[in-house]
Order: structure tokens, then sequence, then C-alpha cells
């Protein structure tokens, strides 16, 4: 149509055939203006006013009185100018309506996606940092790590305890306590062998406290004795490791009311129920680790700032992990449908 020049003279025809003119011009500068763009979905919006310009033209009164009809040949094939047109309209609505929608949905979930990173903080060092390996929801352990000058002292207080402790798990396995109380000085043991997690074997030492006053009247004076002395060495072997001490003074610093503590339960409690159900992408070991920071809380009402913090820090984790990781998945998706390291962060402020 650019190529057209039987226009009307001196306007008689109201404007209507230099409408067309001009609306072809615009059509091919906005197509010329495809070949820079390296991606088809960049030029849908471009089809989408190209599409416009030609039903302004297709609707124009000049258009239907005197060019509709005209022959028109295109690489060697004849055509009606008015079926030409018709058919580019149909496959530019076909076109533009299935796959526009869809682009500006996508960009939309990418905006929300990264609003949301920016908004919710990356994991911070904790009881729990979650890590998707293998498509699945998994616990991220961490090395633990004494401070530079302490490392020769930690490591003797460490064999020395691992030591005492395997003589307090043989005791309480051969006796008829509480498995529960063998329980939790076996999982201690574990993350001091495999020298692992030292904030949840922190919160672990605060569980077994606990334990001691709770079956205080059941464990013989030698198994408390030995309990008790074995949660304070725990206790001083953790003062070594910076990430421990960081973690208990960002938890002093949190005040929290009657009605803090039965929200940090409340929500804890419903993670772990989703969490609990059967689900082959999420690793059992996360259940039984959340369960682990939720028993050391137990109901809030007499709960230490650190079990509090515990949960608080968890739930944080879990929900920046999903906003990141998922995140990635679900962009990784949509482009697959249209043609998981976790980063942790040294907490050195409090919160």
């Amino acid at each position: 149509m650019r190529s057209i020049d039987r226009w009307p003279i001196g306007g008689t025809d109201g404007g209507a055939g230099r409408a067309v003119k001009a609306g072809s011009e615009r059509i091919y500068r906005i197509l010329e203006g495809t070949a820079q763009l390296s991606h088809p979905n960049m030029m849908l919006p471009t089809f989408a006013n190209a599409m416009r310009e030609l039903a302004l033209i297709r609707s124009n009164t000049f258009f239907i009185s005197d060019l509709i009809k005209s022959p028109v040949k295109v690489e060697n094939q004849r055509y009606v100018l008015g079926d030409l047109v018709d058919d580019e309209l149909s496959e530019l609505h076909e076109l533009v309506d299935l796959e526009l929608p869809q682009l500006i949905s996508d960009q939309a979930t990418a905006k929300t996606i990264e609003d949301l990173r920016i908004t919710v903080p990356p994991q911070k060092v904790g009881p729990i940092v979650f890590i998707i390996d293998d498509d699945m929801l998994k616990i991220q352990h961490s090395a633990s790590r004494a401070g530079q000058p302490n490392i020769k002292n930690a490591r003797s207080a460490r064999d020395s305890i691992i030591s005492r402790g395997q003589m307090l798990l043989d005791e309480l396995l051969s006796s008829n306590h509480d498995k529960r109380v063998a329980a939790a000085i076996s999982s201690m043991q574990n993350k001091l062998i495999e020298d692992v997690d030292i904030i949840q074997l922190g919160l672990e030492n605060t569980y077994c406290d606990m334990l001691c006053d709770a079956y205080a009247g059941e464990l013989s004076v030698i198994a408390l004795a030995a309990m008790r002395a074995y949660s304070i060495g725990i206790s001083q072997y953790l003062a070594q490791f910076p990430d421990w001490v960081r973690f208990t003074e960002n938890a002093a610093s949190i005040e929290l009311t009657e009605h803090d503590r039965k929200e940090i339960h409340r929500s804890g409690q419903n993670l772990l129920n989703e969490l609990s159900k059967p689900n082959r992408l999420i690793d059992p070991e996360v259940p039984k680790s959340i369960k682990l920071v939720l028993e050391a809380y137990g109901d809030g009402k007499k709960a230490s700032k650190r079990t509090a913090f515990a949960v608080i820090r968890t739930i944080e984790n879990f929900v920046s992990s999903i906003v990141g990781i998922f995140g990635d998945s679900i962009q990784g998706a949509k482009r697959l449908s249209r043609n998981g390291g976790v980063m942790i962060v040294d907490d050195r402020a409090p919160v």
C-alpha cells in the first residue's frame, strides 16, 4: 500500500486516502524495527501495534471503496488486497491474542518475584538452613567453625565431650529411662562427631537441660549428674564459636509479649504440620529438624529468648528459601514450557 500512487487529489475524500497512506508508512516503520529484536517475545508488542494500524486501514472508507478489490502481486503470487489484509489481520490476531497475555503474565510474575526477593532477605545463619537438591527441599548442613584463637581448644574439648557423651549414652541405653533422653544425647553426639550445625547443637543442649529438669525424679543420681556435666561442657564448647555467639546476642535483643509467644508456637506448629504431610519433594529430615527446634521451644510459656528466636529464624529461612529458590524454578519452568545452592549471609547486626 506504500507504493500506491493513485490517491485522491485535493482532499475530495475527506482525508481518508491520506490516512491509508500514513497508516501504511507507520506499519512499515513498526515492522522495520523488529529486525533489531533478538527474541520473538520481544516482537509481540510491536506486532500488536501493527495489527491496530492495519485494522484502522481495513475500516477506512477510501480503502473499502477504492482499494479493497485491487489486485496485488506478492512473491509472484496474485492476491486481492482486501483478502490479503484480512488474512494478515487474522494471523496477527491469533498470534497476539494467544501470546501477548501470557507474555504480560510472565513479566508480571517476574516483577512480583523480584519484588519479593528485594523485600524478603536471604537466609541467615540459624538452626536450620534450607536448600533444593535433586528437586527436593533439604537441610543444608554447615560445618562448625570455631574462632581462630580457639580452634585447638575447641578440638580438644570436642573430643573430651564425645568421650563422656558416649559413656552417658551407654548408661541411658542400658537402663529403663525414657527413650527421649537417650535420643537427645544421641543427636548431640552425632553433631559433635560430624562437627556440623553448631546452632542446632546449642538448641539441643537447651532441650537437654529441660529434660534434666523434667526427668530428675526418674533418672539415677549418676545419670542425672552425668547429663548436667555433659550439658555444661557443651555450653562451654559453644562459647568458642562466633556463629553461636552472634545467634545468642541477636536472640537476647528481641522482646516478646505473651501474644508473640503464642503466635510463634502456632506458626511453627503450622509449618511443621504442613511439611510433615507425605510429599516426595520434601526430605524427611526437614520436618524432623523443625520438630527438634519446636521441642526446645515447647509451648512458649516458659521458653527462653534463644529458643523463640530459633523458631522465628527457622520460619524466616523457610520463607526466604521458597522465594529465592522456587522463584528461580518458576521462571525456569515458564521458559521451558514456552519453547538448586543457597545464599547464607552473616548476620552480624542484631535483628
